[in-house]
């Protein structure tokens, strides 16, 4: 549509010269999306990283750094112990700088011994970990975990970690639940051209209105989905990112969470979600 797209998937530095305005000194009116590292998961699925869109103004002549968030490690074994947070993406924008926040880790799984979903205050939450009903907390720029099953009762489920689109859902007696849903990109950074693929390469996934990424951008451009929750259940495998996943970015549950060496997956490079719950300890 005319316009450049810029897409920083590792640090770097973005520089505006002269030359970008046509040889004038005028400055560069831009729309700009930031998403920051999504959590690591344990039993809960990890939440999805802070998503922020909006306009800057960039002078020209001037260049300033831009620092990606990885994402957090996920856990599991005899430790139990919480997935790791994320890392924020922040941008020096001339006018001042902007943090898209981490994403929180999932719960551990220690029937409500271990720590519970991760809070976070510029991201998403982790899930909560069977034996544990807490999630994360919600935040002005994220939404809250789901919460895991409270007692054993021979099966159960932890919560889906929140996604920047809305909250992770709840474990049930027999499977974990869902990621919360991402965010699609603006129109303007849906180049119809791209494809984005299975690995995300910072363009998003495909969302909830196709599973096929072929034909029309509806069903592309989808970031920051929360990971899905440990499924006790074999098979039950829920989707990161979304109750109809997988999309968004958020990982999967793991198929048989209840058998080593199942793991959950991770959620998708370069998109911000948070990572899949797997039975921790196996």
């Amino acid at each position: 549509g005319g316009k450049t797209i810029h897409t920083f998937t590792n640090s770097g530095t973005f520089a505006n010269p002269t030359a970008l305005n046509g040889g004038a000194s005028n400055p560069l009116t831009c729309e700009v999306v930031l998403v920051g590292g999504g959590g690591g998961a344990a039993s809960g699925g990890g939440g999805a990283g802070g998503y922020i869109t909006g306009p800057q103004t960039i002078a020209s002549a001037s260049s300033f750094a831009i620092t990606i968030g990885a994402g957090g490690a996920g856990s599991r074994g005899p430790g139990n112990v919480r997935g790791s947070q994320g890392v924020n993406t922040v941008v020096a924008f001339p006018g001042g700088t902007e943090t898209a926040g981490w994403g929180g880790g999932g719960g551990g799984d220690t029937n409500g011994a271990a720590p519970s979903g991760q809070p976070s205050p510029d991201g998403s939450g982790g899930g909560g970990s069977w034996g544990d009903p807490g999630g994360g907390a919600p935040s002005s720029k994220g939404n809250a975990g789901g919460a895991g099953v409270p007692t054993n009762t021979g099966a159960h489920g932890a919560g889906g970690g929140g996604g920047a689109g809305g909250s992770g859902q709840n474990g049930t007696a027999s499977a974990g639940g869902a990621g919360g849903i991402g965010k699609q990109i603006p129109a303007t950074f849906q180049n119809p051209l791209s494809t984005p693929g299975s690995n995300g390469g910072g363009l998003g996934m495909p969302g909830p209105t196709s599973t096929n990424v072929a034909g029309g951008t509806s069903g592309k451009f989808w970031v920051a989905g929360g990971g899905a929750g440990q499924d006790f259940d074999a098979g039950q495998n829920r989707g990161g990112g979304g109750s109809s996943g997988p999309f968004a970015g958020g990982g999967d549950s793991s198929a048989s969470s209840n058998s080593a060496p199942a793991i959950g997956s991770p959620g998708h490079v370069n998109t911000g979600g948070g990572g899949g719950g797997s039975y921790a300890t196996n």
